[in-house]
Formats: C-alpha cells, structure tokens, sequence
C-alpha cells in the first residue's frame, strides 16, 4: 500500500483495553483519563519506568575511550550509569517516591492518586525498591537494551492494515523485551496476542528498514535468507526472574484474529458488557469531582479506590501481584 495513503491505525493499547473489558474501552471513548485520578498501580508503573529511563546518561558513548554503553556490562557499565549499584538505584527510587508522594503532594505526573487501602503508598515505595534492584542487575548481566527504542510506539504496516505498537525494550539477538511484575505461566506467555504483536512488527520494520538491522546487527541478506526466530522475554521485576518464549510465521494468523475480533467488537458494540475481570484496579473504579464511582457497572462487591485523604487506618486490603494491565 502507498505510504502517502492515509489508513486508520490499528491502536494496540485501544485492542488491549477491549480485551479486558468491552466497558472499559466504551468508557475510554467518553471520558478524558487526565481529568480523574489515576490508580495506585498506574502511578507506580510511571514511576518506575520514568526511574529507568533516567537512569542512563545522556550521552550513549561514554568515558575517555567514547564507548559504546550497549556494549558495558558489570561494573563497568554501573560505573557510567546515574546510580552506580542495584542498591543504590532501588534506594533512590524508593527515595523520590517518598519524597513526593508520601511527604510531598501526592500527586504523579500532575494527577492525584486513588488508592486500594490505607498506607498502599508504604507498599508501593519498598516494590519499587526491590524491582529497581532487580532491573538493575538485569542491566549488569545483559547490558542495556537498543536505548533508542526504549518504550517507543512504532507504526507498522501488514497487507492494507496499519499498526501501533510499543516496545518497553529491545535487545540485539533479536529480543523483544516485557518488563513487569506479575507472575505469568508459561502456556500464558506463549499464546500472548500482544507478545506475538510486537515479536511481529519488529521483525517487518528490521525486514523493511536499514536504522532497524543496523541496531539489532542484522545484515539484509541475513535477516531475508534465515527468517529470524524472534525471542519474547519477560523481565519479572518483583521476582527477580526472566521467562522466554519464541515467536515464527505460524503465530501471526492467531494473533491477527484476535485483533479482528476486538476491532469487530468495538465498532459493532461499543457499549458492551463489562468482564468484571480488573474492577480493583480498573481506572474507572475511582471518583469523578462529584464524589460519584465513574462506572456504573463494576462488579459491586469490589472497593472502589479512594483518594488518601478518604482512606483511614481502617481501610486494609492487599496487594496483589496479578492487579492491573502491564
């Protein structure tokens, strides 16, 4: 298809959100999402990744020798980077956290916090502490991943449709990175859409673009003769753990139409019924200025999620590993 063509993009986070809950996606069509509070768990994931991103320096050649950052690892690498042990970076994420949401406004990226139950934020500072170290220590093993497609959206192109997609990371060999911390089984890491997605459209922009094979280190006629084998890896940063699986040809019909039938869905019944799959932390199970729950449609017996003015003492839940999207 021509480039100069204009075509509807195929939004991944919109097929995402259709996925968990058709009433989610209708609410995410009526409602500005900066104008209401944000969950806990989506302030940390911003926290955190905003910690990750500024981890690095600016520059990506480094020292008296101007090498290349990708290629350091160990303690060479730590001694380049803007914390110079998995210590020492968990404890200053930790550390802002505190200062600004615990001690400060409460606020992350200008919008105010709804919460599970009292002193969640407590929680919340020491996970970030332990998936700072651990993502630290990822980097000192590995080396960083391709900096420049650090959690980068992408657009690409299959027959006449056209795709967005975003990596958390990408690694030469080629690997597709996930970070997070939910535990996942292998059966349910294998059948992904959105694993398989991504393993897909890096493989059609490396096919595609020369700045693609030249940071993954493929030459064309490589990446045309052997038809690469994309590996899918999965960064737990509360468990410390990784988890692999691969991607080939066969997985993309599977994949395409699952999207088809969110894409289906989401044009033919846009006001569908709710799962009651995430309502814990759903970021509509929150108040609107008026002091009333946003969806009408949760599943009643869950909480809605408070602001921590709202919350006293009494207010204990748990937290589980498995809440919210990644």
């Amino acid at each position: 298809m021509p480039r100069n063509t204009y075509v509807q993009a195929i939004s991944t986070s919109k097929v995402r959100s259709y996925l968990t809950c058709p009433y989610m996606h209708f609410l995410d069509t009526q409602i500005r999402e900066a104008n209401i509070p944000m969950t806990a768990f989506t302030a940390k994931q911003y926290w955190l990744k905003d910690a990750m991103r500024r981890l690095f320096p600016d520059e990506q050649h480094v020292g008296p020798d101007l090498a290349d950052i990708e290629d350091l690892r160990g303690e060479e690498l730590a001694e380049y980077l803007n914390n110079h042990s998995p210590e020492a970076f968990g404890n200053a994420v930790e550390n802002l956290w505190r200062m600004f949401v615990i001690d400060g406004d409460g606020r992350v990226h200008g919008r105010e916090v709804a919460w599970r139950y009292h002193d969640q934020w407590e929680t919340i500072a020491h996970q970030l502490n332990t998936a700072g170290v651990n993502f630290y220590k990822f980097l000192m093993e590995e080396g960083p991943p391709i900096l420049a497609l650090n959690n980068k959206d992408v657009a690409f192109y299959h027959d006449a449709d056209k795709f967005v997609v975003r990596f958390d990371a990408v690694r030469k060999g080629p690997v597709v990175c996930k970070y997070g911390g939910r535990k996942m089984d292998q059966r349910e890491l294998d059948t992904d859409w959105l694993a398989t997605l991504q393993t897909f459209a890096l493989s059609t922009l490396a096919s595609q673009s020369q700045t693609y094979r030249r940071h993954l280190g493929v030459r064309k006629r490589e990446w045309q003769e052997i038809v690469p084998e994309i590996t899918y890896r999965y960064y737990n940063l509360a468990r410390g753990e990784i988890m692999e699986s691969t991607r080939t040809i066969d997985a993309i019909p599977e994949m395409l139409k699952t999207i088809e039938e969110a894409e289906t869905g989401m044009k033919t019944k846009p006001v569908a019924k709710p799962t009651h799959k995430n309502c814990s932390a759903c970021r509509y199970n929150v108040l609107d200025a008026a002091g009333e729950v946003i969806c009408k449609k949760r599943n009643p017996k869950v909480p809605t999620l408070m602001l921590r003015n709202s919350l006293t003492e009494k207010s204990v839940g748990v937290e589980e590993e498995s809440e919210g999207e990644e």
